[in-house]
């Protein structure tokens, strides 16, 4: 299997150290490089390959946000920081991911597998989880009971008087009301749109319009806006 090229790009050693931990503990994950400072990061880019780079944000001379803004060919980048106040700029430059200080292995490993994700990867089993205990759903289907967990899930899509229920096997279609199904589901799941639910877990970017999930567009809703912030400033960092 090839490994994903990253690189840390953080100005504090011990932040530096625990990722690099991490990241060598990772078999999906190659360490290239292990730098102090955005502008090393931006020469090492423009001599080497990078898939994936966990980039800090406050850092001297240039910070990761402004770091971002130069990049051509932008790598995958999961943001690593104490302040989680930037967590909406970050998914409005795509970011995959935002890991807010000090970072846990569990937190890594799920920003990792959207990465993995995103590069078209199976995911890493995340710690601790255990499948046939995990947050679930069960659907009825020609006769047959399916069980989607939670976390398997894109998002909800209204569909007349049915909903599509986006996940990786197929979508499958229940006669269901939004309203209903949003009381089945846990606190991972935001509506968006008077015809989306969306798994923010899945969200791969944001801007002030739309989220995209699993490369696909969703529209977000006027009246849905203010919420949809709320509960993305309080689940990016977690």
């Amino acid at each position: 299997m090839k490994k994903l090229k990253c690189i840390i790009v953080d100005d504090e050693p011990l932040a530096r150290n625990i990722i690099q931990k991490f990241v060598e503990q990772n078999e999906a994950l190659e360490l290239c490089a292990n730098l102090e400072n955005a502008i090393d990061a931006l020469n090492y880019i423009n001599e080497n390959p990078v898939d994936l780079i966990f980039l800090d944000i406050q850092m001297p001379e240039l910070n990761g946000i402004d770091f971002m803004k130069t990049l051509v060919d932008k790598p995958m980048i999961i943001m690593t920081t104490s302040d989680p106040s930037y967590a909406l700029e970050c998914y409005e430059y795509s970011v995959v991911d935002y890991l807010l200080k000090p970072i846990t292995l569990q937190r890594f490993l799920k920003g990792v597998n959207k990465a993995l994700t995103t590069y078209n990867k199976a995911p890493l089993e995340e710690v601790e989880t255990n499948k046939e205990e995990g947050p679930s759903l069960i659907v009825k289907e020609n006769g047959i009971n399916h069980r989607l967990f939670f976390d398997e899930i894109y998002y909800v899509e209204a569909f007349g008087n049915y909903l599509k229920i986006h996940h990786p096997n197929k979508v499958y279609i229940q006669t269901e009301t939004m309203i209903r199904i949003m009381e089945q589901l846990d606190e991972r799941f935001v509506r968006i749109h008077k015809s989306f639910i969306t798994n923010t877990d899945k969200i791969q970017k944001m801007t002030s319009n739309r989220v995209q999930v699993n490369g696909v567009e969703l529209p977000i809703g006027n009246t849905y806006k203010n919420g949809l912030r709320d509960k993305m400033s309080k689940v990016v960092f977690q």
